[in-house]
């Protein structure tokens, strides 16, 4: 309840000429990045719709947002000391972030994944405290139903890292088909190059060794998967 009074508080705060508060964009949010990490000075916030989960143990301590429900433009990552989010931050979620105090970079400098982050760490970013998560990070009570961005393959760039999309005819090389998502000789993450049917589009899958579903077997022929 103290949380959705805030939303409304922040909401009406941006509606009112005289607030103290603008909205930034994902899209104008990721511009500020320089390069390192770069602290946020200004009373910005940015709003979003949760697209990761972290139920299955494929993600850890962060979650993405991308800026729409539908048809979206830009996601970003937010790293965040907190387990299981998908609890709290689950997948659709509405949120709304307060990022005077925050950072903008990267959790290992030259991913090109920029993120939105608690603390400095040399060059990159790192968590949101759990002191920063209850004073910056804030859940509507709306969750959105999302609808997957459809793509080809060959269509898909690091600008859609986050994003909820859709790939049909997708399928793995017939010469890994016997094989599961993830490597029982990897330690942390496993990558499988995931083929289109259609248009000879190709992206590497990656699944985290700590993923409940690492020994399942990668499917047979072709077939349709949101990611």
């Amino acid at each position: 309840q103290v949380e959705n009074e805030e939303v409304e508080k922040i909401i009406a705060d941006l509606n009112n000429p005289n607030g103290s508060l603008d909205l930034i964009s994902i899209t104008n949010l990721k511009t500020l990045f320089t390069g390192e990490a770069t602290e946020i000075t200004s009373d910005l916030v940015v709003k979003g719709y949760v697209t990761s989960s972290d139920r299955t143990g494929n993600f850890f301590k962060e979650i993405f947002i991308q800026d729409a429900a539908e048809n979206p433009t830009a996601a970003i990552k937010v790293v965040l000391n907190l387990n299981d989010t998908y609890n709290k931050y689950n997948f659709g979620r509405e949120v709304y972030i307060k990022l005077n105090g925050l950072l903008i970079g990267e959790t290992r400098t030259g991913d090109g994944v920029i993120t939105i982050g608690g603390v400095a760490n040399g060059d990159a970013v790192d968590d949101l405290s759990v002191k920063q998560i209850e004073e910056n990070l804030f859940r509507s009570s709306v969750t959105a139903t999302l609808v997957p961005k459809t793509m080809n393959l060959s269509e898909i760039s690091s600008a859609h890292l986050g994003m909820f999309i859709q790939v049909e005819n997708a399928q793995f090389d017939k010469e890994i088909m016997d094989l599961t998502f993830g490597d029982p000789d990897e330690q942390f993450d496993t990558q499988r190059f995931l083929e289109s049917c259609t248009d000879g589009g190709s992206i590497s899958l990656e699944t985290s060794s700590f993923a409940t579903f690492k020994f399942a077997p990668l499917p047979a022929g072709s077939f349709t998967i949101n990611s």
